[in-house]
């Protein structure tokens, strides 16, 4: 379900004026993508409600021809590369935004940076990514019935990696 919804969070990341950048959902491979489990598609008229129209920056059009993207002179490569660094870090905020966005417009929790669970009063706290983190839940909670003060933090957005959010 996460990765359904993942892919409507993309667009609206990708698309926002203050990124402007390709963003790619991954998933764990083979176990996630070979198995079957109810997915509910997001509503269309939700999704259109969500994401909003579309109007591109830049575009062709053949009677005020243009180009971008196509090349960069040596001088100018290192300018280019920190504009979509600066932007590749701007997604941090817009990231937290959509994806508050959708929990608001479909009522359920998908994107984000990080996932916490239980780790507000943990003394020792787990850190990972993936499905792994399911089962990693069921430990917590096994551990935390022992009387272990144990939490999780899912790492859901790697690149740019959410340094500030995991330090908090």
């Amino acid at each position: 379900q996460e990765a359904c919804d993942m892919h409507v969070i993309a667009f609206k990341v990708a698309e926002d004026r203050r990124v402007l950048l390709p963003v790619m959902v991954n998933l764990d491979g083979f176990i996630l993508t070979h198995v079957f489990e109810p997915t509910e598609l997001p509503d269309q008229q939700l999704t259109d409600k969500f994401l909003g129209s579309y109007e591109a920056v830049t575009q062709l059009d053949v009677d005020n021809p243009s180009s971008f993207g196509c090349f960069t002179e040596p001088d100018k490569c290192m300018e280019g590369r920190w504009m979509i660094h600066d932007a590749c870090l701007r997604s941090l905020e817009v990231i937290e935004e959509a994806s508050a966005e959708f929990e608001k417009v479909f009522g359920r929790a998908s994107g984000g940076l990080l996932e916490k669970y239980k780790s507000d009063d943990a003394e020792t706290i787990l850190i990972a990514k993936g499905s792994i983190c399911g089962t990693i839940k069921d430990v917590v909670d096994q551990a935390r019935d022992e009387g272990v003060k144990v939490g999780l933090v899912r790492i859901k957005t790697y690149r740019p990696f959410p340094t500030r959010a995991l330090l908090e």
